[in-house]
This record gives structure tokens, C-alpha cells and sequence, in this order.
């Protein structure tokens, strides 16, 4: 297992798609568990047992058009 790790202000619609693409998994936003708490969102726990590792139930960029897209994935890391 590995993973992509990407600077939010670096993010754009191609890395998402590189991301997509290749790694085939999930894409995360980092957030601190306090901003989790101020918007609401409960704890599942790792997904692989590392502790460091949390996730929240799954959200969509609020003004999300296209459904899931790299142009609307990358956008959520912009705000």
C-alpha cells in the first residue's frame, strides 16, 4: 500500500487525475480533529489500524456540479 501526498496549494485537476489514475484509492483532506468537531463530522477510526491515521464519514465540496471529478476534487483543497 502506498500513498500520494500532495501540498493543497499545489493541487490541481491533473494531480487528481494522476492520483485517481494510479493510486486508485481514496482522496483526503487533512484536517485537525478540532475542525472535525466544528463541522460536525464523527470519527470512523482508521481504516488500517494506524492510530495517526483517522477518517471522517465522506463530504462533497458544497458547490460540486459534475458530480465526482478531478476539476471539482481539486477545488476542495482550495478552500
Amino acid at each position: 500500500m502506498g500513498y500520494f501526498y500532495l501540498l493543497s496549494e499545489f493541487v490541481t485537476p491533473e494531480s487528481i487525475n494522476l492520483m485517481v489514475t494510479h493510486a486508485r484509492g481514496l482522496v483526503s483532506v487533512t484536517i485537525t480533529k478540532e475542525k472535525a468537531k466544528e463541522l460536525s463530522l464523527p470519527l470512523l477510526g482508521s481504516l488500517d489500524g494506524n492510530q495517526h491515521k483517522n477518517f471522517t464519514v465522506s463530504i462533497d465540496y458544497e458547490k460540486c456540479t459534475t458530480g465526482i471529478s478531478a476539476l471539482n476534487e481539486a477545488k476542495q483543497f482550495k478552500h
